[in-house]
């Protein structure tokens, strides 16, 4: 896959470790056709973590986004950006599930997509 500067890696997963940021960050809400948009012709690395929602981001989203190992774990390289399986980004995006008003899971609760009612992404950039 081509990762030139115009055409750089992006990282996808279902949701992003805060403790992770250590350089400015801006996060932009994107639509679901938007976010296929971003992801056409790009390396996508994926850290997906919850299995039982996989099919479904990967219908939503047009690509497959299987993660290549159990549980990824994402790192930051030398420089402070997000990295997952040696591959750097300054791109990452989330797949977000949207829930009824007021549901929050259970501590541990692994949800079916039918308690998901729809799906929006977020597009963090770090700089």
């Amino acid at each position: 896959m081509d990762t030139t500067p115009d055409n750089p890696p992006i990282l996808l997963g279902n949701s992003f470790p805060f403790p992770l940021v250590r350089r400015p960050m801006r996060a932009e809400p994107l639509t679901v056709e938007a976010a296929r948009i971003l992801l056409r012709g790009r390396q996508v690395e994926s850290f997906w973590g919850h299995p039982n929602t996989l099919r479904a981001a990967i219908e939503i989203l047009g690509v497959d986004v299987t993660p290549s190992t159990v549980r990824p774990a994402l790192e930051l390289n030398t420089a402070g950006f997000p990295c997952l399986n040696g591959v750097s980004a300054k791109d990452v995006l989330i797949l977000c599930p949207e829930y009824a008003p007021g549901f929050r899971p259970a501590i541990g609760q692994e949800l079916t997509t039918h308690e998901i009612r729809g799906f929006h992404a977020v597009l963090l950039t770090f700089s």
